[in-house]
């Protein structure tokens, strides 16, 4: 949080100079990326997770952390997505403050 908030302190609020102005080139939505294959919406399993905002993740990520490697028996995507999601809920949380 400390990195988030640190580069919306230098940021402060300013837009590039002429941004206003400049006319949009290209604009590729998460829809998008989606429809393409590049993003894999997990909004769903990410609610029930805890998650109350949209939650994708890309096929690369999903290739690695999510589909079952050949030869591994047990497991399934949708365990393993949970246990992803749960991994970036704890990140996100950050450390235990407790103790």
């Amino acid at each position: 949080m400390k990195l988030i908030e640190s580069l919306f302190a230098r940021n402060d609020g300013r837009t590039a100079a002429g941004a206003e102005e400049a006319p949009l080139l290209f604009a590729y939505t998460r829809q998008m990326a989606i429809d393409d294959g590049v993003l894999i919406d997990v909004t769903t399993t990410a609610a029930e997770a805890g998650f109350c905002i949209p939650v994708a993740v890309t096929a690369a990520v999903w290739a690695e952390c999510i589909a079952v490697p050949a030869g591994v028996s047990g497991q399934d995507e949708g365990g393993r997505l949970w246990d992803v999601l749960t991994m970036l809920r704890l990140a996100i949380r950050g450390p235990d403050r407790d103790g």
